[in-house]
Parts: C-alpha cells; structure tokens; sequence
C-alpha cells in the first residue's frame, strides 16, 4: 500500500469514530499522517496490563478482547472491541499506564496514533479540545434552562 493510500484508509478508519466525525479533511489528513496501522494475528498480545500506554486505538478490522489476569492465570473479559472502536483513549488521556491486557480474537487491524516523548499527541489534544467544547456545551445549555448569570450543576436522579 502506498503512503498515500495509508493515509487515506487511516482517515476513513478515524473518520469513522463518533469523536472525531467532525472533524475537517485538513485537521483528519494530519491525524491520519501520524497514525501507524498494526496486524494482528490471533491470540496477539496488542500491549500489557501496566504497560505504559504508548498510542490510542482504533479497531479498523477484527475483534480484540481486553482482559485482566489474576495471579492463578483466570483471565477475565473486562470488553471485546470490534470495527471503530477505539481502546486505550482514557489511559493516553490520564498519561496512566494500561489498565488491562489486550489481545487479539481474531486477524486484526488496529491504526493507533502514538503519544511522544511528552505524553502528547494529536490525538490527545484533540480530545482535550472536544472535551473542553463538550464541558463548555453543557454549561451553556445549563445556563439557558436557569436563565442565571452562574452555571447550576444537575441534580443527580437516583
């Protein structure tokens, strides 16, 4: 495959997740040039539980299971992930290391986006963006049902 084509079929594959539908063809080309596409075979470990997280992904083809495993080798499924799915985002976002082990059911493909040196990535910041927006969003929508100058939070319903 061409670099070119990558970088298409990266934007496609990201393109593809809710998070980032938005987002314009320059903004998605750029993310789509950082992105490292991975095959999986079956049973493939994709990285370890306490590893640092070193990318965010995103399933293009396959289905992968992340799992923990106790001391006696039970291995239990925390969640399987399939096409457009993406796994490891709250562990590059909290700089923490993977939570769980992922593995591989099938052949898959997975484009992950990287983090640097620094934690940081484009991905990452976008996603720091989009929240920030969606936080911004909520307080607007608040402030419009209160019609008050101060930002009220919802009572939790039980």
């Amino acid at each position: 495959m061409t670099e070119s084509a990558a970088v298409s079929q990266s934007a496609r594959v990201i393109a593809a997740v809710p998070t980032f539908a938005g987002l314009d063809a320059a903004t998605l080309a750029a993310v789509a040039r950082t992105v490292t596409r991975q095959q999986y075979v079956a049973d493939q470990v994709v990285f370890l539980e306490g590893d640092p997280s070193a990318a965010l992904y995103v399933v293009e083809h396959g289905w992968l299971k992340a799992v923990k495993v106790a001391p006696s080798g039970r291995e239990q499924t925390l969640r399987v992930v399939g096409p457009g799915e993406v796994f490891s985002d709250l562990s590059v976002l909290a700089g923490a290391p993977n939570p769980a082990t992922v593995i591989a059911l099938e052949a898959s493909i997975s484009a992950s986006e990287p983090t640097r040196a620094t934690g940081e990535s484009c991905v990452n910041n976008m996603l720091k963006v989009l929240l920030r927006e969606a936080v911004v969003e909520r307080g607007m929508r608040q402030k419009d049902k209160t019609g008050g100058e101060h930002e009220k939070p919802e009572p939790l319903k039980a």
